[in-house]
């Protein structure tokens, strides 16, 4: 109905035919139904010089008429996603866990990767539920949405993820390296798991042997090893085994000794160990470090590599996860039993929860309760097995809600015969808590439980550092030039205390103290060199104003602020 605002802007040309581009920004109030914009060439010369315009967006403050789109990927990942159009903040994707902000009513186009470390994609959820399985696919933001990217862990993966840790399918995924005989696969002596075994310097073949596999991990996250170490003697001397695990650099270490029976006995032990990753992949290696081989063969069998928990996260909010105090702190119905299969069956500790046991229905549950931060995501992992006379399918499905279904998510696995077990990959997902009480549940599907038994064991949940709150040092700095516009900044320097950041890369808020009235412009460098502006915040007082950043998460990112 009447002007709202009218402001001019200079910008100062660089010459060379380059091109100096600044983000600038309005505020206004709006006073009627319909507005118009309006841009004027203000120009005292257009002599070898051009004034341009580009990315022009309008946005509202009112809460109401924006809405927010998480992406997350199950099991959790970073993997790139693309996102079109681009939101308002000119975000066009970023990397997992990535956060968008969009009017209210856009068609949001988002692309997966076809596989995330090596394994397919399957599909997407929206809010917890099937959505796509289609890796492109659309979502309304006719309220805030969140959309996760699935990726199947229940077989093999095509790409670098740890697999054939009992050596069924022979040296497959293993690098092995030795004199003749140092190293082999061995399928008539009965292992821990499956009918296949490995086998060292046997034959009174040389120690020299070794077996190496490289596999996919998150940078920081915690990961567990175990294995099967044998004997098989017709003596009581020992044998000696070194686990190493390096990354990028060497992670650690272990060395493992035992003694056998005699008599031709074969004799096992469980070997459990630690590590936190410090790059995008790994190496596990076994090497046989025995002194003897006469009369005496060193084993090696069920080797499994699972994440304990993802980097940064905090303490694990399960109780009894592992089952070892049977039904303590799990609220169970229909079928349900524990089992004690020992360390060489269970994947953590001696005891895991067994469903259907004797052929009786499926249908049973397991769930349990614990307090959680509304906002705050968290990381949940379990294992998932088949016990089977014959090879059928045992099923499970996953359900966690608070106030409302924050995930549902189903895993098969398919048991061996003669009553042997087959764990699923390790499973894992992620869920943003919506009340300060989360349950989780597990009830078997299985379609047929005769000849088949569900085994669920090791569940454990983890806080994630959704937010660091990060405090600079005590020092500050005065701002007299600007990289790409002199005249835009008074000449008089000011000092600014340094901000407060909150958030986490893609969602950051930088908060600071404006000691006078004026412009202040958030800018950003990747180098401390080139800066491009951000944000400008107006203020007629002094006092606290807080800038924004959506900007997908990079390596490293700086953040300046000038007073013009």
């Amino acid at each position: 109905n009447e002007t709202l605002a009218d402001q001019t802007f200079n910008l100062t040309g660089i010459s060379g035919g380059k091109t100096n581009w600044s983000t600038r920004s309005v505020s206004f109030v709006a006073d009627s139904t319909f507005t118009t914009l309006t841009f004027r060439d203000r120009s005292l010369t257009g002599n070898a010089l051009d004034l341009l315009l580009d990315k022009v967006n309008v946005t509202s403050s009112d809460p109401s008429a924006m809405r927010t789109l998480n992406v997350i990927a199950d099991p959790s990942a970073t993997i790139a996603i693309a996102s079109a159009p681009a939101d308002l903040y000119g975000a066009t994707g970023g990397t997992t866990p990535l956060s968008l902000t969009y009017p209210n009513g856009v068609d949001v186009v988002l692309t997966a990767p076809a596989s995330a470390n090596g394994f397919p994609f399957v599909k997407w959820l929206r809010n917890g539920t099937d959505h796509s399985t289609s890796s492109t696919t659309s979502v309304r933001m006719d309220a805030d949405q969140t959309m996760t990217a699935v990726y199947s862990t229940s077989g093999p993966p095509s790409g670098s993820a740890f697999t054939n840790g009992s050596f069924e399918s022979g040296l497959t995924g293993w690098t092995a390296s030795g004199s003749s005989q140092a190293v082999k696969v061995n399928t008539k002596i009965t292992g821990t798991n499956g009918s296949a075994l490995l086998e060292f310097n046997s034959n009174n073949s040389p120690t020299d042997g070794a077996v190496m596999q490289t596999f996919a991990t998150l940078p920081g996250a915690t990961y567990q090893v175990r294995f099967d170490m044998g004997v098989l003697a017709f003596n009581t001397q020992q044998q000696k085994m070194d686990a190493i695990v390096s990354g990028v650099a060497p992670i650690t270490t272990k060395s493992y000794s035992m003694n056998g029976v005699g008599g031709g006995t074969v004799k096992w032990a469980n070997q459990t160990f630690r590590f936190v990753a410090d790059g995008s992949t790994a190496t596990l290696s076994f090497r046989d470090r025995s002194s003897t081989t006469t009369s005496i063969d060193l084993l090696l069998d069920h080797v499994r590599v699972s994440m304990v928990s993802p980097a940064g996260a905090g303490a694990d909010l399960i109780a009894n996860g592992s089952f070892e105090n049977d039904f303590s702190g799990w609220n169970v119905t229909g079928s349900t039993g524990i089992e004690m299969y020992g360390t060489s069956a269970a994947t953590h500790g001696s005891k895991l929860l067994s469903f259907n046991v004797g052929n009786l229905p499926s249908g049973g549950t397991a769930s349990q309760s614990f307090n959680t931060v509304p906002g705050t995501t968290y990381w949940i992992g379990y294992d998932v097995a088949a016990n089977g006379l014959e090879p059928k399918t045992a099923s499970v499905q996953l359900t966690i809600r608070g106030t409302t279904q924050l995930l549902s998510r189903s895993t098969s696995v398919i048991g061996p015969n003669n009553y042997r077990i087959n764990w699923s990959a390790p499973q894992s997902s992620t869920f943003v808590a919506d009340s300060t009480r989360t349950t989780v549940t597990f009830t078997d599907t299985t379609a047929d439980g005769g000849g088949v038994d569900l085994l669920l064991d090791w569940v454990r949940v983890h806080p994630l550092p959704a937010s660091t709150i990060i405090t600079p040092a005590a020092s500050t700095e005065s701002w007299a030039t600007h990289d790409h516009d002199p005249s835009a900044i008074s000449e008089s320097a000011i000092t600014l205390e340094p901000p407060t950041l909150l958030g986490v890369p893609g969602d950051m808020r930088i908060i600071a103290q404006a000691p006078l009235p004026g412009i202040y412009v958030l800018e950003t460098s990747i180098d401390l060199e080139h800066w491009v502006p951000q944000q400008e915040i107006h203020t007629e007082s002094s006092g606290v104003i807080e800038f924004e950043d959506r900007q997908p998460a990079r390596v490293r990112l700086f953040y300046r602020i000038a007073k013009r």
